[in-house]
């Protein structure tokens, strides 16, 4: 992955480089003025990508996060299958300073079984 990420990056800065390098090649000394309006586009948009950057970091503080633990297993009687079932009973705790509202629980499933919420982050990010 990090490969990737490098070769992306290479490509990128390479055809930053490419394109003044194309421009004097085309238009020899009367492509001063094009590679000063190619490079401000490039720091517009440097100052585009730092901006929008900014913005998600600004706006992810103010979101809540939460731990989520088990708690409480309790052997539990089914009337209707005469057998003993374990209930177990979640604890979510707002781990952040800001307030959360209109808090929905459920549970995960993985082919009719529930999932631990320890698996949650595993099962549900794929």
């Amino acid at each position: 992955m990090r490969h990737y990420q490098l070769i992306k990056n290479l490509s990128i800065v390479s055809f930053l480089i490419l394109i003044p390098v194309l421009l004097l090649i085309e238009f020899k000394s009367n492509s001063v003025t094009y590679i000063i309006i190619f490079l401000q586009f490039v720091l517009i948009w440097t100052q585009v990508e730092i901006a929008l950057r900014q913005h998600v970091l600004f706006s992810a503080q103010f979101n809540p996060f939460f731990d989520v633990k088990t708690e409480n297993v309790l052997p539990i009687f089914d009337q209707t299958n005469r057998s003993n079932q374990e209930s177990s009973s979640l604890k979510i705790h707002n781990v952040s300073k800001n307030p959360a509202y209109s808090i929905m629980t459920g549970r995960v499933f993985d082919d009719n079984k529930t999932i631990h919420p320890d698996n949650w982050k595993d099962r549900i990010s794929k």
